[in-house]
Order: structure tokens, then C-alpha cells, then sequence
């Protein structure tokens, strides 16, 4: 039954072969039947079989349609933006500068030759238009070269070269954050802030500029000259602070084991003196400001190998510290100043005092020493002074009587 049915389908393909098969039409035979009939109805043309095509839709043929063109576009729009009744220029207008309050250009001095460069060429421009459109010959085109004299191209060059074109607002920045951290007088430091972009010879001479025209020509000057003082207050600072530290602690031969620390007001109980004795002396050995290598040496020192609190501390914290330890060492350290200015004070006044019974002493001895040498020259001349009598009372008058 099997080999039966296999044979039929064999027999069905050669029939497919042999015939002309309408792959479109999916056909088995030249007959009629199609597969897309069922019960007398052709699924695929939407009626009985040889009937018409009620299911076919006809969308017609595809159109291309252009929206709009961009060029087209674009040059209507440049069009509808250009004004109505602009002057053609016949010569270019010179490029207006560009001046900016720190560079110290004299710019009402550079404006005042532009604008004039600027209405010479604007009127000629403007008599040109007029011409062409009146249908005449434009009046001749004036030399730009020789619109300045001689002698104002050669005072805007003069006035071009005063100025500092090269320094932008960048460099004028870095001078100021220089100027704040290192001092007005600190210009190598100052150089280095700035970059490379500028050399040391360079940095001197706009310092030069920057405190002479700086405060008429920059319009904030008020501002940058409190800014720069501030921090030159911030240094005047630190170097008390340093001062006072190394005036501490040259006092011991050895700081780091005999310090004393006199606390004035609370003391805090966060830190030990041990602590604060090590924080001192260490600041004075790196430099004060320098908070991270604190704190790293901190890390590596063997007294606090298990002191987690001092390790755990910020420098920030360990700044705060620091700054209140330094503050009790300046009390300290006045009132042994004080101490020491009323010492000397008593002092001098003892050395006065003693002074003074010195001369009267000496005016005394003076005086008897006088006395007695004026006597014993007397002696040695042979007049030896009598007490003098009154006539009544001498012995030879009273015989006389």
C-alpha cells in the first residue's frame, strides 16, 4: 500500500515536469483546478472560477514629489534678511579694535583715529552707491594709507606699543592669583604662575604697568587692589606665625622633649600635650602651611603608631590645631616680651639711680677736699689766721684805762 502510494506521487511529479507550470498560479496539471479553488470558488481572484477579480485594488503609479529645495530655500531667506537699503561698500571698513581694560591701551586716543579712518571711507562708500545708482562715475577712491597724517600713524603706533596686546584674560588671571598668594614684590614667584607663555623680563615690566595705570584704566580696580592686599595680609600672617614658633622653640635645646605649652583659656581635651608638643615642632621643622606633609609625617611617625584618633585627623583639622596652638605661643611669647621690657625698664632706672648717688657722693668729696687744701696752704706760707679782738676787750687797752 505504501509502494502504491509512493509510485502515485512519483508519477504526479513527472507529470509537473513535463508540463508547463505556472509557478505563479501554483498549479499541479494543465487542467483547470488550481489550489486556490474551494468548492467551486477561486480564493485568489475573489469569485466563482472564470469569473471577474472583485478583490483587486488598483493604487495606480507611484509620484515622486519634491517638498521644497534647500537651496531654493536658503536663498530666499537670505533674501528676506537683507536689509532693503544697504550702502555697497567700494573699500572694506578697517576691522574696529578690540581693547580690553588690562592690556593699558590709551583706547579713547586709538578709537578717536579709527573713527576717523572709519567716516573718510563710510562717505566715499556712500557718495560711490549714489553715484551707481544714478548712473554716474564714482568719485575716486581715497588712499587708505594716507588717510592719517604721518604724525598720527606714528602716535598709533606709539600708542599700539605702550599697550600689552599679548596678554590675554587667562595670563592676566594667573598674575593676580599670583600677586595674592606670593606678594606684589615676589615676581619670579609671580613669572611662574603666569606659565611660559610669558618670560620673567615680561611679567616686570606689565607688573610695572599693572600698579602705575591700574587703577585708571581697570574697571574693578577696587576689587583686584583689596583682593591682592588681603592676601599679602595672609602672608604678613604666616610670617608672624613662623616667627613666633621659631622665638618658641630656639628657647630649648631640645624642643622636642622639653617643650612647655601654657594653655590659655580651654584647652580641649581632643588632643594631648604630648600631641600638641609633636604638632609645634614639627611645624616649625617643615614650615607652616604645608597641612599634607604634616599629616604624612603624622602617618609615619612611631609615637602615634596606635594613636588612630591624631591619624584619622584632616589636614584642615590638624591647620585648626595648629593656628590655636600658635595663638597661645604669641600670648606666651608677649608677655615674656613684656616681662623682659619691664626688667630692663627697672634696670635702667636702678642704673640711673645708682648713677646719681655716684656724682652727689663725688660733689661731696669734692666739696671737704677743697676745704682742707685751701688750709694747708696757709700753713706752708706762714700765715696763720687769729680770731680778731675788739679794743675794749684786749688786755693792753684795759692797763691803758
Amino acid at each position: 500500500r505504501g509502494e502504491a502510494r509512493t509510485k502515485e506521487m512519483n508519477d504526479d511529479l513527472a507529470k509537473i515536469e513535463s508540463s508547463n507550470l505556472n509557478m505563479l498560479d501554483f498549479k499541479l496539471d494543465q487542467g483547470a483546478k488550481s489550489i486556490y479553488d474551494f468548492e467551486g470558488v477561486n480564493e485568489k481572484k475573489g469569485s466563482t472560477a472564470g469569473g471577474p477579480d472583485l478583490f483587486f485594488l488598483d493604487v495606480g503609479k507611484r509620484e515622486r514629489r519634491v517638498n521644497y529645495d534647500e537651496g531654493q530655500l536658503l536663498q530666499q531667506s537670505v533674501r528676506s534678511n537683507r536689509p532693503a537699503n544697504k550702502v555697497k561698500q567700494r573699500i572694506k571698513l578697517p576691522k574696529e579694535p578690540t581693547f580690553q581694560d588690562f592690556q593699558f591701551f590709551n583706547t579713547s586716543r586709538l578709537r578717536e583715529l579709527y573713527e576717523k579712518e572709519k567716516g573718510v571711507i563710510a562717505e566715499y562708500n556712500q557718495a560711490a552707491d549714489e553715484a551707481s545708482k544714478e548712473g554716474k562715475t564714482p568719485p575716486p577712491a581715497p588712499n587708505v594709507d594716507e588717510i592719517l597724517t604721518e604724525a598720527e600713524q606714528v602716535e598709533r603706533e606709539h600708542l599700539l606699543s605702550e599697550g600689552f596686546g599679548s596678554w590675554n584674560r587667562r595670563e592676566f588671571n594667573s598674575f593676580l592669583r599670583g600677586s595674592e598668594r606670593h606678594g606684589r614684590g615676589a615676581l619670579d614667584a609671580i613669572a611662574v604662575e603666569v606659565g611660559e607663555s610669558k618670560t620673567p623680563e615680561e611679567v616686570r615690566a606689565y607688573a610695572k604697568a599693572f600698579w602705575k595705570r591700574g587703577p585708571s584704566m581697570i574697571d574693578n580696580w577696587s576689587r583686584v587692589r583689596k583682593a591682592i592686599e588681603e592676601g599679602e595680609a595672609k602672608i604678613v600672617r604666616r610670617e608672624e606665625m613662623e616667627k613666633a614658633l621659631v622665638l618658641k622653640c630656639e628657647r630649648y635645646e631640645d624642643a622636642w622633649r622639653d617643650l612647655e605649652l601654657f594653655y590659655f583659656g580651654n584647652r580641649g581635651k581632643a588632643f594631648t600635650e604630648e600631641e600638641d608638643r609633636w604638632l609645634i615642632c614639627m611645624t616649625w621643622k617643615l614650615g607652616y602651611g604645608r597641612w599634607e606633609e604634616l599629616k604624612l609625617e603624622i602617618r609615619r611617625a612611631w609615637q602615634f603608631r596606635f594613636d588612630w584618633y591624631i591619624k584619622s585627623r584632616t589636614p584642615l583639622e590638624l591647620k585648626r590645631r595648629v593656628d590655636a596652638l600658635i595663638r597661645n605661643v604669641e600670648k606666651e611669647n608677649e608677655e615674656i616680651a613684656a616681662a623682659e621690657v619691664e626688667a630692663e625698664r627697672k634696670r635702667r632706672a636702678s642704673a640711673k639711680a645708682a648713677a646719681k648717688r655716684r656724682q652727689s657722693l663725688d660733689a661731696k668729696k669734692s666739696a671737704s677736699g677743697g676745704g682742707a687744701s685751701s688750709g694747708s696752704a696757709k700753713r706752708k706760707s706762714g700765715v696763720v689766721d687769729t680770731p680778731s679782738r675788739s679794743p675794749a676787750a684786749s688786755p693792753s687797752t684795759k692797763k691803758r684805762r
